[in-house]
């Protein structure tokens, strides 16, 4: 049962101010989401537009379940329609960076060269692998809920997982971190040794 259960069942229920509460709570990390993946004047925009999306698709969540996973499905579509939309008008940059400054936790990072080689490396991989690991270690989700944001099955997330951790290492490798320190480093974003 998730733990805004009555929150939402009182917001589906006409209760304003129990969606404000819902709202505060995911707007942080609606915005952080989209930080660094596009322009700092859109960010609040796609922001405003995935809560527009999610009020409206309000009769369709279930209570009894994390409502992230549905906030960050509907904000990836929205990344999804503005990437699109870069492509058909270029002039209209998507970056490629990672996370904002600051936004990115302490201990994945013990040096500001480190967090810049990490930034860098990480902008230099696929949108879909950078979702794959900001999902899993920036937002804390699931497999599960990392399979419903990118629409695909449980071993398929966790495939796409695995492979955006090699690639980010192959990247932190490629420029410059020693085999070791890379390997240290995922091991801090991941929280773990093996890759």
């Amino acid at each position: 049962m998730s733990d805004d259960a009555p929150r939402i069942r009182a917001w589906q229920q006409g209760n304003d101010e129990a969606g404000s509460a819902v709202v505060r709570a995911l707007f942080p990390r609606v915005v952080r989401f989209f930080r660094g993946k596009v322009p700092d004047h859109e960010v609040q925009d796609l922001t405003q537009q995935t809560f527009v999306e999610l009020t409206g698709s309000l009769p369709n969540v279930d209570p009894e379940r994390d409502l992230a996973p549905w906030v960050f499905t509907i904000a990836r579509r929205q990344l999804m329609r503005r990437h699109r939309h870069q492509q058909r008008h270029p002039e209209a940059p998507l970056l490629v960076s990672a996370a904002a400054p600051g936004a990115t936790p302490s201990k994945v990072v013990r040096t500001r060269e480190i967090k810049e080689i990490l930034a860098d490396a990480l902008g230099r991989l696929s949108l879909d692998q950078r979702l794959c690991l900001e999902l899993r270690y920036w937002e804390k989700l699931s497999i599960e809920g990392i399979a419903q944001v990118l629409e695909v099955n449980g071993s398929a997330a966790k495939m796409r997982l695995l492979r955006a951790r090699q690639a980010l290492r192959a990247q932190l490798e490629g420029l410059g971190l020693s085999a070791t320190l890379a390997v240290t480093t995922l091991a801090e974003l991941t929280g773990s040794s093996d890759d």
